[in-house]
């Protein structure tokens, strides 16, 4: 089916619809917040990585738009994005607007990532587009993660198809977008080379990697910001010693050892902090073996999940807006091998994840600006608070059981 032939089904206007009607009134309590903060410093020619006074940006605007706040986390294409987006409420000094400007961007990933899916197995592309899981991320809480995750799918793609250059473009696109997605640069690399010679794998690794170098330095450069302030923001997430702790918390399965174990030595800090690379790069050697025997889409694909669950299971820092990497590539998967009672398990248990870690009331503040207090008053109380912690535990720990579950049968 063409992208034309969708507008007849009405599962994808529905979905899209809805995409719409959501879009201008909700997003993530704090991320929607920096988002519509950096936009505003970017269209001011100010760095996506600074420090700011929202009321400054946003004077009696909303009471929420409030504070100091600091810059995003990622490399500064997505803050150019922002800016742009900015200039809707520039021009019409509504919020709302604002907000359905910042989520078209999302909403043209979601499309994106529709496209992928059904360039790479037909049937896939529904699930995914009408998953409420992708909807929370996307249309809700305002991420752009179903971009990231189109481009590294069709960089698997092309790879497999030989077609080398046009793989690592996409690739270094997605890094530029987020970092996570480079971790299956050494399988495309891999995949490239026993189809096309070392020397074309070569390329491809050099394009890879340029690719996103040039952008983030023609942005800094062409726009005189601090390359500092860029460092500082894309290892936040790293520790950093044993006086500040586990650097812990999100939706990992070993967030509950920031309120168990408030410090640790630092060797033993640093050995939890980068555990996940112990056993990332335990997988990708197996994926080589295996990959020696059987080079096809399935093998690929089949590591590809298996590399990114490793980061996920094994990371002391987790956030439920990047799972949908690995989610998308298990509904891809599970189209393939029929496993359609954990494809749902999965969906429901990623949906309550993102339900219940942060209060969903609290995507309401910006209708309904109480919902925030009211939100950090039940992740503050004494029974409560220690409910969600523990359902957000048990459920971060079984989405990662369903998704080896999925992978445990390789040729079902």
């Amino acid at each position: 089916m063409s992208f034309k032939g969708l507008f007849k089904e009405r599962w994808f206007i529905s979905a899209l619809i809805a995409r719409f009607l959501i879009a201008p009134f909700v997003s993530h309590p704090f991320d929607g917040r920096v988002f519509m903060i950096v936009g505003a410093a970017v269209a001011r020619g100010i760095s996506p990585y600074y420090k700011y006074v929202a009321q400054e940006l946003f004077p009696n605007v909303h009471v929420h738009l409030w504070g100091e706040w600091l810059g995003i986390g990622y490399p500064p294409l997505w803050g150019l994005v922002l800016g742009v987006c900015y200039y809707a409420f520039k021009l019409t000094g509504n919020i709302f607007v604002y907000q359905l400007a910042l989520k078209i961007p999302v909403i043209i990933g979601d499309l994106a990532a529709l496209l992928a899916i059904k360039h790479a197995v037909e049937n896939g592309a529904r699930k995914f587009f009408t998953s409420p899981f992708v909807l929370l991320i996307g249309a809700v809480w305002g991420m752009f993660d179903s971009l990231v995750f189109a481009l590294t799918l069709y960089a698997i793609t092309s790879a497999l198809k030989g077609r080398s250059l046009r793989s690592a473009l996409s690739l270094g696109l997605a890094v530029e977008l987020k970092i996570i997605p480079g971790l299956l640069l050494p399988l495309t690399v891999y995949t490239c080379k026993s189809l096309k010679g070392v020397k074309e794998a070569l390329k491809h690794l050099l394009l890879t990697l340029v690719t996103p170098v040039v952008i983030t330095v023609s942005i800094m450069k062409g726009m005189k910001w601090s390359f500092s302030g860029l460092f500082y923001a894309l290892t936040y997430h790293v520790g950093y010693g044993s006086e500040k702790g586990i650097v812990c918390g999100g939706v990992s399965p070993f967030s509950p050892l920031k309120n168990v174990i408030p410090n640790l030595p630092t060797f033993l800090t640093m050995f939890l902090n980068w555990l996940w690379l112990i056993a990332y790069l335990i997988v990708v050697v197996f994926s080589f073996r295996s990959l020696r025997e059987k080079l096809d889409f399935d093998s690929v694909l089949y590591w590809s999940i298996a590399v990114f669950i490793a980061f996920f299971a094994f990371r002391p820092w987790v956030s439920e807006q990047n799972i949908i990497l690995p989610y998308g590539l298990l509904l891809v998967y599970s189209t393939l091998k029929g496993k359609a009672l954990e494809e749902r398990v999965l969906t429901l248990v990623l949906t309550g994840l993102v339900l219940v870690h942060v209060p969903f009331i609290s995507f309401l503040w910006i209708l309904v600006p109480e919902t925030v207090n009211i939100a950090s008053k039940i992740c503050d109380h004494p029974v409560y608070g220690v409910i969600i912690s523990l359902t957000t535990w048990i459920l971060a720990v079984a989405w990662i059981l369903t998704a080896v579950k999925m992978l445990s049968r390789r040729y079902n």
